[in-house]
């Protein structure tokens, strides 16, 4: 029949035409046709337009979220706008660690797409590791195609909030509330160069000055100077742990957090390299096995293995020997694959870790190497020297020797070299002794208070070598 052959052209063409358009034109062509009978040819043929569903949009998680317990296990963004001086409108990109509370991520333009959401959410993961979920609200540009495919290609999984909940993304809604209150509602932009300056360095100070009084987070120096400083307990109530992870941490200040304080000190393990955390403790598991694993940086996480491999041979030693630390998971890259660390270390059954020192950084001495960390936890065993260095400085005749950096406890008289060198003897083997040994009143350090060791190096270069 040529009108049911020029209907299914014309719906072929005109896909989303219904009955009634194309009545029109068929008798615009000069074809005559009741309309009840071509709606019946219409029904026949198949050819009702399907109502569109809405465009595409990436479909992320719904389960409910955990608490983070390490850095990168979680990261949530949102959007915030303001105006310029001028009334044109800018758009800013706020992205937070949950766990550490530090913003990751604040960038204005006066547009952001899905794309360039990707892009910065790439440049973070360079420079700080990959996070296991990231949560945001339904927006347009998060939930757009670009979001979708990039999740995917990332491994990382992508947590939608509840329309209409934000509160279910409280951690960057409280981020944005401070930066609203302390920096857009109190600062009249000019330019968007002008609002890009004063973000940045809104950012810098409040991830490395301001303080937050909703985590008790704090590298090993501060918790020493809070015990040095004598900081009365009432100032600490607000708070049920504090968790350190940037620098080991000896268990005698964990002990003594405890004693004066009564708060426990959780330890995480982990690095760039891993993507966040690998070990660590909560508030139960220290409770129930810290006096059983005291000095341990805790349980190496679920989604992990963990060997100790010999360090010449590579292979697997058995609980309780020290080792080279060897990790496997898929936040390390190919879940398959062995990554070897440079931390010495030892496993017990339990898989509780124990962190010894640092391979990478052994000094040679004309052939006995030495652990710089080994000797620097003898050296705080004297009652006089409250922290110390140990690195390894330039020697013609063996290549390097050990040299100390110390910093003098409270209320001591330094002690001399001989003094030193006697008390190291009863501890350590002769080649371990440091040739050097420098007193100072601060140690050079890196912006998360670790000692800076090229500095402290650097300390000794006026220094005349001692003999050992």
């Amino acid at each position: 029949m040529a009108i049911r052959a020029r209907l299914r052209e014309l719906a072929t063409t005109r896909r989303r035409f219904g009955y009634r358009r194309l009545l029109l034109i068929i008798r615009g062509e000069g074809l005559k046709i009741n309309h009840k009978k071509l709606r019946r040819l219409y029904a026949e043929e198949r050819l009702q337009v399907r109502r569109r569903g809405g465009r595409k949009r990436a479909l992320g998680t719904r389960a409910p979220m955990t608490l983070p317990q390490a850095p990168n296990q979680r990261w949530s963004l949102d959007f915030v706008s303001d105006t310029l001086t001028d009334s044109r409108r800018f758009r800013m990109l706020a992205v937070v660690d949950d766990f550490t509370r530090e913003c990751i991520v604040l960038v204005a333009d006066t547009s952001l797409s899905g794309a360039r959401v990707t892009r910065e959410l790439d440049t973070a993961i360079a420079n700080r590791g990959r996070p296991l979920m990231i949560v945001s609200d339904n927006g347009t540009e998060f939930t757009s195609m670009a979001i979708l495919r990039w999740s995917q290609h990332a491994r990382i999984e992508w947590h939608y909030i509840a329309p209409g909940k934000p509160q279910q993304n409280a951690f960057v809604e409280s981020f944005n509330g401070r930066l609203r209150d302390e920096l857009l509602n109190e600062t009249l932009f000019s330019s968007l160069d002008h609002a890009r300056s004063l973000l940045a360095d809104w950012q810098d100070d409040y991830n490395a000055v301001r303080p937050h009084s909703s985590i008790g987070n704090l590298p090993p120096a501060a918790l020493r100077m809070i015990l040095d400083a004598n900081v009365p307990k009432q100032r600490l109530a607000s708070l049920i742990a504090l968790r350190s992870g940037t620098a080991p941490l000896d268990p005698v200040v964990i002990d003594a957090f405890q004693e004066r304080y009564g708060l426990p000190v959780l330890i995480q393990y982990g690095a760039t390299e891993f993507a966040g955390s690998v070990a660590g403790w909560d508030i139960k598991a220290f409770k129930e096995h810290y006096r059983a694993k005291r000095g341990s940086v805790g349980r190496i996480q679920a989604n992990i293995e963990a060997r100790i491999a010999d360090p010449d041979t590579g292979e697997p030693l058995p609980f309780g020997q020290q080792g080279i630390l060897q990790l496997k998971g898929q936040q390390l890259g190919d879940k398959n694959q062995w990554v070897r660390t440079t931390d010495r270390a030892s496993l017990d059954a339990d898989n509780y870790l124990w962190v010894h020192g640092r391979a990478d950084n052994a000094i040679n001495r004309g052939g006995f190497k030495i652990h710089p960390d080994d000797v620097a936890r003898v050296l705080e065993e004297h009652p006089a020297i409250l922290e110390a260095v140990v690195v390894g400085v330039a020697d013609r005749r063996l290549g390097e020797t050990p040299a100390a950096a110390m910093i003098l406890a409270a209320d001591q008289a330094a002690p001399t070299s001989s003094d030193l060198r006697a008390f190291l003897a009863t501890k350590l083997l002769p080649y371990q002794i440091p040739t050097t040994f420098l007193f100072v009143e601060e140690l050079p350090r890196t912006p998360s208070l670790k000692p800076n060791l090229p500095e402290v190096r650097r300390l000794f270069a006026s220094v005349a070598e001692v003999p050992a």
